[in-house]
């Protein structure tokens, strides 16, 4: 998977490579996923979380460990098509202050 791509996208160095790391290894605690990602513990579960949130790693919980697994990449378009309707609703938005706000220098926009 092209991580240039990915970063386009959105995702963080850390994401791709947790995500990357994820579907070589499969269903894994964050051990392996750590050794595998080459990234640091302390920001190892920041990046799960995010991932997480983007509907691309799932965990469950087995005799007191946690254990990740990435979702399959396919999940990237339904992440992309989740960006580009928040864009497009952003877009509408900024749509409707426009007309009274055309004219005015930049700056005034901020108050």
């Amino acid at each position: 998977m092209q991580t240039a791509l990915l970063e386009n996208i959105g995702f963080t160095k850390g994401e791709i490579k947790v995500y990357l790391a994820l579907l070589e290894l499969g269903n894994t605690t964050t051990g392996p996923l750590i050794l595998k990602s080459h990234v640091a513990r302390s920001k190892v579960y920041e990046i799960l979380e995010r991932l997480k949130e983007k509907g691309l790693v799932t965990d469950v919980t087995k005799e007191n460990a946690r254990y990740f697994e990435a979702t399959s990449p396919a999940r990237i378009e339904d992440y992309i098509n989740q960006k580009s309707k928040a864009l497009q609703q952003q877009k509408q938005g900024f749509q409707k202050i426009l007309p009274e706000n055309k004219d005015k220098p930049l700056y005034c926009l901020h108050q």
